[in-house]
């Protein structure tokens, strides 16, 4: 901020929002987010704008509200398609996009998603995109109440999972496991995933 560069300024306001959204702190990630969607609306800024998003709807999915969700991470995504970004770092906002489908329903539209993540990882081989694509692909199989395929699914989620050294979006993947498991009546099991979902987001 005292560098006076409006451009760092909106850096650091995404930087800001993205910590306190995975702290849980949501308001002030909330506050921090739309400032800095402003910020970018106003600079021309498409590279922040498509971040603050993405912690918008990050956000608005966390708190059970997968409507307002798909509304940010849609925007987020034709932002993306307009601005010609093609790196798979720039498209991460798309995990939560297919989840946030998923809960509305909207299955269709999540698998063709998934499809495409999954193309993605298998081009790249990034950690992250075969963990996210194989967890979107779990929660795609589970609303299609093909629960053997998608506990197959988040099994290969949870092994990419911990290739990524990122203890938040593994927790993520064994808290969705443990949800399957739970509605097949796999008590132990869940129990198993869901406290280890417990220990990393804690972590």
């Amino acid at each position: 901020e005292q560098t006076g560069r409006p451009d760092k300024r909106e850096d650091i306001l995404w930087a800001r929002a993205y910590v306190a959204a995975h702290r849980g702190s949501a308001d002030e990630a909330r506050h921090l987010a739309a400032e800095g969607v402003s910020a970018a609306e106003a600079s021309g800024n498409r590279r922040n704008l498509l971040r603050n998003l993405a912690v918008l709807g990050f956000l608005d999915l966390s708190q059970g509200d997968p409507s307002a969700a798909v509304g940010h991470l849609e925007r987020a995504a034709e932002v993306s398609a307009a601005a010609g970004f093609v790196e798979p770092n720039w498209l991460r906002f798309q995990g939560d996009l297919g989840e946030a489908l998923i809960e509305l329903g909207r299955l269709d539209d999540a698998a063709a998603l998934v499809d495409t993540l999954e193309q993605c990882a298998g081009q790249t081989g990034y950690p992250w995109a075969v963990a996210t694509a194989a967890r979107c692909r779990g929660l795609v199989l589970a609303g299609q109440d093909r629960l053997d395929a998608a506990r197959d699914a988040l099994r290969n989620a949870v092994v990419a999972g911990e290739r990524l050294g990122n203890p938040f979006e593994l927790a993520r993947i064994r808290l969705a496991l443990g949800r399957i498991d739970r509605r097949d009546m796999q008590r132990g099991q869940a129990r198993e995933s869901l406290a280890g979902a417990l220990v990393g987001f804690e972590a």
